[in-house]
Protein backbone atom coordinates (compact mmCIF):
# COMPACT_ATOMS: atom_id res chain seq x y z
CA UNK A 1 0.00 0.00 0.00
CA UNK A 2 2.81 2.40 0.82
CA UNK A 3 4.32 1.83 -2.61
CA UNK A 4 1.04 2.77 -4.30
CA UNK A 5 0.69 5.87 -2.13
CA UNK A 6 4.24 6.87 -3.05
CA UNK A 7 3.57 6.31 -6.75
CA UNK A 8 0.36 8.35 -6.61
CA UNK A 9 2.18 11.11 -4.75
CA UNK A 10 4.97 11.27 -7.31
CA UNK A 11 2.39 11.19 -10.11
CA UNK A 12 0.48 14.08 -8.57
CA UNK A 13 3.64 16.14 -8.15
CA UNK A 14 4.61 15.39 -11.73
CA UNK A 15 1.18 16.36 -13.03
CA UNK A 16 1.05 19.65 -11.11
CA UNK A 17 3.32 21.60 -13.49
CA UNK A 18 1.25 20.49 -16.48
CA UNK A 19 -1.99 21.37 -14.70
CA UNK A 20 -0.51 24.73 -13.75
CA UNK A 21 0.44 25.52 -17.34
CA UNK A 22 -2.99 24.34 -18.56
CA UNK A 23 -4.77 26.73 -16.19
CA UNK A 24 -2.68 29.59 -17.49
CA UNK A 25 -3.02 28.60 -21.16
CA UNK A 26 -6.84 28.35 -21.08
CA UNK A 27 -7.19 31.80 -19.58
CA UNK A 28 -7.39 31.43 -15.81
CA UNK A 29 -5.88 34.34 -13.87
CA UNK A 30 -2.15 34.07 -13.22
CA UNK A 31 -2.84 34.11 -9.48
CA UNK A 32 -4.78 30.82 -9.75
CA UNK A 33 -1.91 29.12 -11.55
CA UNK A 34 0.52 30.62 -9.06
CA UNK A 35 -1.51 29.22 -6.15
CA UNK A 36 -1.42 25.69 -7.60
CA UNK A 37 2.31 25.91 -8.23
CA UNK A 38 2.91 27.25 -4.73
CA UNK A 39 0.94 24.32 -3.31
CA UNK A 40 3.12 21.89 -5.26
CA UNK A 41 6.34 23.51 -3.99
CA UNK A 42 5.16 23.47 -0.37
CA UNK A 43 4.06 19.81 -0.55
CA UNK A 44 7.38 18.81 -2.11
CA UNK A 45 9.21 20.81 0.54
CA UNK A 46 7.25 19.00 3.25
CA UNK A 47 8.14 15.60 1.76
CA UNK A 48 11.84 16.49 1.66
CA UNK A 49 11.73 18.00 5.14
CA UNK A 50 10.14 14.85 6.57
CA UNK A 51 13.26 12.92 5.48
CA UNK A 52 15.67 15.46 6.94
CA UNK A 53 17.29 15.13 10.37
CA UNK A 54 18.28 18.70 11.20
CA UNK A 55 16.84 20.52 14.23
CA UNK A 56 13.86 22.88 13.83
CA UNK A 57 13.24 21.53 10.33
CA UNK A 58 9.49 22.23 10.41
CA UNK A 59 10.05 25.77 11.66
CA UNK A 60 12.47 26.33 8.79
CA UNK A 61 9.98 24.87 6.31
CA UNK A 62 7.23 27.13 7.62
CA UNK A 63 9.42 30.22 7.41
CA UNK A 64 10.56 29.29 3.91
CA UNK A 65 6.99 28.64 2.75
CA UNK A 66 5.79 31.95 4.19
CA UNK A 67 8.62 33.85 2.52
CA UNK A 68 7.99 32.09 -0.79
CA UNK A 69 4.25 32.84 -0.68
CA UNK A 70 4.88 36.46 0.24
CA UNK A 71 7.28 37.00 -2.66
CA UNK A 72 5.07 35.09 -5.10
CA UNK A 73 1.79 36.80 -4.33
CA UNK A 74 3.11 40.30 -3.72
CA UNK A 75 4.61 40.31 -7.20
CA UNK A 76 1.34 41.52 -8.75
CA UNK A 77 1.11 40.68 -12.44
CA UNK A 78 4.35 38.73 -12.09
CA UNK A 79 2.96 36.44 -9.40
CA UNK A 80 3.07 33.38 -11.64
CA UNK A 81 6.61 34.15 -12.78
CA UNK A 82 7.61 34.40 -9.13
CA UNK A 83 5.79 31.23 -8.02
CA UNK A 84 7.17 29.08 -10.83
CA UNK A 85 10.42 30.87 -11.48
CA UNK A 86 11.87 31.03 -7.96
CA UNK A 87 12.04 27.24 -7.37
CA UNK A 88 13.06 26.62 -11.00
CA UNK A 89 15.97 29.05 -10.87
CA UNK A 90 16.96 27.98 -7.35
CA UNK A 91 17.08 24.31 -8.38
CA UNK A 92 19.18 24.86 -11.50
CA UNK A 93 21.53 27.39 -9.90
CA UNK A 94 22.13 24.93 -7.04
CA UNK A 95 22.78 22.03 -9.41
CA UNK A 96 25.09 24.14 -11.57
CA UNK A 97 27.01 25.26 -8.48
CA UNK A 98 27.35 21.71 -7.10
CA UNK A 99 28.41 20.14 -10.40
CA UNK A 100 30.60 23.08 -11.38
CA UNK A 101 32.39 23.24 -8.02
CA UNK A 102 33.37 19.59 -8.39
CA UNK A 103 35.29 20.51 -11.58
CA UNK A 104 37.58 22.96 -9.78
CA UNK A 105 41.28 22.09 -9.47
CA UNK A 106 41.91 19.57 -6.70
CA UNK A 107 38.33 18.30 -6.74
CA UNK A 108 36.88 15.11 -8.16
CA UNK A 109 34.07 15.59 -10.73
CA UNK A 110 30.70 14.76 -9.23
CA UNK A 111 29.77 12.05 -11.75
CA UNK A 112 33.17 10.43 -11.18
CA UNK A 113 32.58 10.39 -7.42
CA UNK A 114 29.09 8.92 -7.90
CA UNK A 115 30.47 6.23 -10.22
CA UNK A 116 33.13 5.32 -7.65
CA UNK A 117 30.45 4.99 -5.00
CA UNK A 118 28.27 2.73 -7.14
CA UNK A 119 31.14 0.50 -8.26
CA UNK A 120 32.96 0.17 -4.97
CA UNK A 121 35.75 2.69 -5.50
CA UNK A 122 37.33 1.26 -8.64
CA UNK A 123 37.77 3.52 -11.66
CA UNK A 124 39.44 2.91 -15.01
CA UNK A 125 41.28 5.88 -16.56
CA UNK A 126 38.99 5.97 -19.62
CA UNK A 127 35.90 5.90 -17.38
CA UNK A 128 37.35 8.72 -15.27
CA UNK A 129 37.75 10.83 -18.42
CA UNK A 130 34.23 9.95 -19.54
CA UNK A 131 32.60 10.80 -16.18
CA UNK A 132 34.44 14.11 -16.06
CA UNK A 133 33.09 14.98 -19.49
CA UNK A 134 29.58 13.95 -18.44
CA UNK A 135 29.85 16.30 -15.45
CA UNK A 136 30.80 19.13 -17.85
CA UNK A 137 27.87 18.27 -20.15
CA UNK A 138 25.42 18.41 -17.25
CA UNK A 139 26.82 21.81 -16.25
CA UNK A 140 26.18 22.99 -19.81
CA UNK A 141 22.63 21.62 -19.63
CA UNK A 142 21.89 23.42 -16.36
CA UNK A 143 23.32 26.67 -17.71
CA UNK A 144 21.31 26.29 -20.94
CA UNK A 145 18.10 25.78 -18.98
CA UNK A 146 18.69 29.01 -17.08
CA UNK A 147 19.66 30.98 -20.21
CA UNK A 148 16.72 29.77 -22.31
CA UNK A 149 14.20 30.35 -19.50
CA UNK A 150 15.56 33.87 -18.98
CA UNK A 151 15.37 34.60 -22.71
CA UNK A 152 11.76 33.40 -22.85
CA UNK A 153 10.93 35.42 -19.74
CA UNK A 154 12.24 38.58 -21.39
CA UNK A 155 11.16 38.10 -25.01
CA UNK A 156 8.26 35.61 -25.08
CA UNK A 157 4.77 35.45 -23.63
CA UNK A 158 3.96 34.17 -20.16
CA UNK A 159 2.30 31.06 -21.64
CA UNK A 160 5.36 30.25 -23.77
CA UNK A 161 7.67 30.64 -20.77
CA UNK A 162 5.34 28.46 -18.71
CA UNK A 163 5.33 25.74 -21.38
CA UNK A 164 9.12 25.58 -21.32
CA UNK A 165 9.47 25.66 -17.53
CA UNK A 166 6.50 23.49 -16.55
CA UNK A 167 5.92 21.09 -19.46
CA UNK A 168 9.29 20.65 -21.18
CA UNK A 169 11.49 20.58 -18.06
CA UNK A 170 11.12 16.90 -17.10
CA UNK A 171 11.15 15.60 -20.71
CA UNK A 172 14.39 17.51 -21.36
CA UNK A 173 15.97 15.99 -18.25
CA UNK A 174 14.78 12.53 -19.31
CA UNK A 175 16.22 13.14 -22.79
CA UNK A 176 19.58 14.06 -21.23
CA UNK A 177 19.61 10.85 -19.17
CA UNK A 178 18.64 8.77 -22.21
CA UNK A 179 21.28 10.38 -24.44
CA UNK A 180 23.99 9.92 -21.84
CA UNK A 181 22.98 6.30 -21.30
CA UNK A 182 23.01 5.48 -25.03
CA UNK A 183 26.39 7.17 -25.45
CA UNK A 184 27.75 5.19 -22.49
CA UNK A 185 26.52 1.90 -23.97
CA UNK A 186 28.33 2.54 -27.24
CA UNK A 187 31.53 4.30 -26.05
CA UNK A 188 32.37 2.87 -22.61
CA UNK A 189 33.14 -0.80 -23.11
CA UNK A 190 33.24 -3.57 -20.50
CA UNK A 191 32.05 -1.38 -17.65
CA UNK A 192 29.02 -2.24 -15.45
CA UNK A 193 26.25 0.15 -16.40
CA UNK A 194 24.33 1.73 -13.53
CA UNK A 195 20.64 2.58 -13.61
CA UNK A 196 19.12 6.02 -13.09
CA UNK A 197 17.81 4.80 -9.71
CA UNK A 198 21.34 3.82 -8.63
CA UNK A 199 22.68 7.22 -9.68
CA UNK A 200 19.95 9.08 -7.79
CA UNK A 201 20.48 6.92 -4.71
CA UNK A 202 24.25 7.45 -4.79
CA UNK A 203 23.79 11.20 -5.23
CA UNK A 204 21.32 11.48 -2.35
CA UNK A 205 23.61 9.48 -0.05
CA UNK A 206 26.73 11.40 -1.03
CA UNK A 207 28.59 12.75 1.99
CA UNK A 208 30.91 15.68 2.08
CA UNK A 209 34.53 14.70 1.72
CA UNK A 210 37.81 16.57 1.61
CA UNK A 211 38.90 17.78 -1.76
CA UNK A 212 40.61 15.03 -3.66
CA UNK A 213 43.38 15.53 -6.18
CA UNK A 214 42.53 13.28 -9.14
CA UNK A 215 45.14 10.99 -10.62
CA UNK A 216 46.63 12.75 -13.70
CA UNK A 217 46.39 9.47 -15.59
CA UNK A 218 42.61 9.52 -15.11
CA UNK A 219 42.32 12.94 -16.76
CA UNK A 220 44.26 12.09 -19.88
CA UNK A 221 41.90 11.53 -22.83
Amino acid sequence: MRAWVRILGYGALGACPIATHTLLAVGYPAQVAAALYALQVIVLGAVLTARATYVYKWWLLGAGAALFLAVAFLAGRYSFFAAAGIPYVAAYVTLLAVFGASLLPGREPLITAISRRIHGGSMRPDVAVYTRRVTIVWCCFFAAQLIVSLALFVFASEVTWSFYVNVLDLPLIALMFAGEYLYRLTHVRDWPHSSVAQVIRAFSQRKAAPAKQPNPAELTP
